[in-house]
């Protein structure tokens, strides 16, 4: 039986999360906000949040997640470097994938999933939901640190913990809260920019939004 995106929102709403319905394109937009301090990501146009397109293709048995232009290298005096970083990032790091648009500089991180016939669970989902949040934060540093110095290193890495197991990462959303912004956001993003239609080879364009009055608020990441 073909995922809904019903069921997907469903998923969210367990958490209370905010997001914005596309039923036209059976993607769900979602934005989380990143912890202030630290240094931590940014968008490239410096906005504090990860924000997440969740997109059923081929009739539901298809689930991908990104996250659109997350970086940029367009104008990158260091794009080998980065490009570089990228295969031993994925290496590293479970079901983390990266495509990367040369015509626009756009490097987009993403988790996808061949359903098929298969439901999924609250459980999986919301541990691709956090694999791409967690891998975007944890990797920012590596990406950022190639583009600024055409040098590859994981050093700032070396001090961290390993990621929760999964057992605990539906625990760490139950945590997330709601902020200002972040969604809007995004929307000017596909608006603006556009998103690459996977069926179509083309690009969307932004759409009303179907439900959820508090939908322009995005979330705390973990």
């Amino acid at each position: 039986m073909a995922t809904r995106l019903e069921e997907l929102a469903g998923f969210l709403d367990e958490y209370n999360l905010n997001y914005e319905i596309d039923k036209d394109r059976s993607a769900i937009l979602i934005a989380f906000a990143c912890p202030p301090e630290g240094g931590g990501y940014k968008t490239p146009d410096g906005d504090a949040s990860v924000r997440l397109v969740i997109r059923l293709v081929e009739d539901g048995e298809f689930l991908s997640v990104f996250s659109p232009n997350a970086w940029n290298i367009d104008d990158c005096p260091h794009k080998a470097a980065v490009l570089e970083a990228i295969p031993s990032i994925q290496s590293q790091y479970k079901m983390l994938r990266f495509d990367y648009d040369p015509a626009d500089g756009e490097l987009r991180p993403n988790i996808e999933l061949p359903l098929e016939d298969s439901s999924i669970t609250s459980h999986q989902f919301h541990r691709v939901i956090h694999g791409l949040l967690d891998g975007i934060q944890r990797f920012d540093r590596v990406i950022r640190h190639a583009m600024e110095t055409g040098e590859v290193s994981f050093a700032c890495l070396e001090s961290e913990e390993p990621s929760s197991p999964p057992s605990e990462e539906v625990l760490r959303l139950m945590d997330l809260a709601n902020r200002a912004g972040g969604i809007d956001e995004l929307e000017r993003l596909i608006g603006s920019d556009g998103l690459a239609d996977d069926d179509a080879g083309g690009r969307l364009d932004s759409g009303d939004p179907d439900e959820n009055d508090d939908s322009g608020r995005s979330n705390e990441a973990a």
